[in-house]
């Protein structure tokens, strides 16, 4: 065989490979960080972590919104936060707030700002009340006509923790 040729077909099938990997890199799906009902999201779990552990993995480039006796939220830039009761000593994030520009999917596969509520309600079926659902509850807005999914909130399967 013809040495060019050979090292034409080397290099072509190099170039394709390798545009093949940029490709699966740059694919939508695998960008999003994947939030579980009543579980957590991206290694935090709810009514188990601590705001010590959300410190550990995100660092301390956050506000503090203090609601009055009830909670404490770390708003984390990137559309994230954290909210544990004011008179936990232990600090147990018991609901995890995800916003825009979060690039966050729910493990059933609703997409932040991008899934409408008529998904979420063909997905998780009949909600308990609003758009609340077991271990998970979705905030929405109204684009050009479409109710498109704004906030996802993940709590305890047994619903919004109420801080005493």
């Amino acid at each position: 065989m013809n040495k060019k040729f050979i090292v034409f077909v080397s290099i072509t099938v190099l170039l394709f490979g390798f545009s093949v990997l940029v490709a699966a890199q740059k694919s939508p799906n695998s960008a999003y960080k994947v939030a579980k009902a009543g579980v957590g999201f991206d290694g935090l779990r709810i009514g188990k972590s601590t705001r010590s552990d959300v410190i550990r993995k995100y660092g301390r480039n956050f506000r503090t919104n203090r609601h009055g006796r009830y909670s404490v939220q770390m708003i984390y830039p990137g559309g994230m936060s954290f909210y544990y009761c004011r008179k936990d000593r232990q600090q147990e994030v018991f609901d995890i707030e995800l916003r825009a520009p979060a690039r966050v999917k729910t493990a059933n596969g609703i997409v932040l700002s991008k899934s409408t509520i008529a998904e979420v309600k063909k997905i998780y079926g009949k909600a308990k009340q609003g758009l609340r659902f077991r271990g998970i509850e979705f905030y929405y807005a109204t684009y050009k006509g479409k109710k498109v999914v704004t906030v996802i909130d993940i709590v305890e399967n047994r619903g919004m923790r109420q801080c005493k």
